[in-house]
């Protein structure tokens, strides 16, 4: 492990995951039921610290306030979300049923969150994961 290299700011990743709490209403911004969420950087803290950009992790439009399922399936690249808000499903990685398939088909994060800093954040997302409309 380098030394030098920068290290998550645990205080400012509490800051960053309760604005985007509040933001959501404390509210998974997909299902907008479950209040149990968890704050999920849509690119990466370590992306934006190799990028050399480490403000981006900490802006708030790089999140989604999501439940932990959608947490999961988010950061191991098997969702994402198309430049309208739709889900877009990996089913190709043998890491979801198809029960969850039909369960989460017709889920899109919700109007009110969806801005044109979160697509540009969601663009990387895809790309990262080869994930296309």
């Amino acid at each position: 492990l380098d030394p030098d290299r920068e290290k998550r700011d645990n205080y400012k990743q509490r800051l960053w995951r309760d604005d985007l709490r509040e933001e959501a209403g404390n509210k998974c911004m997909v299902d907008r039921v479950t209040t149990r969420g968890i704050g999920s950087h849509i690119k990466s803290w370590r992306d934006c610290r190799d990028d050399g950009n480490i403000n981006e992790a900490w802006n708030q439009n790089n999140g989604l306030y999501l439940n932990k399922i959608l947490d999961d399936l988010f950061d191991n690249g098997i969702i994402s979300f198309d430049s309208l808000g739709k889900i877009l499903i990996n089913k190709n990685t043998g890491k979801i049923s198809l029960d969850q398939i039909n369960e989460i088909s017709n889920f899109k994060i919700s109007d009110e969150f969806f801005n044109s800093e979160r697509k540009k954040y969601l663009e990387h997302h895809r790309n990262k994961w080869n994930l296309s409309s």
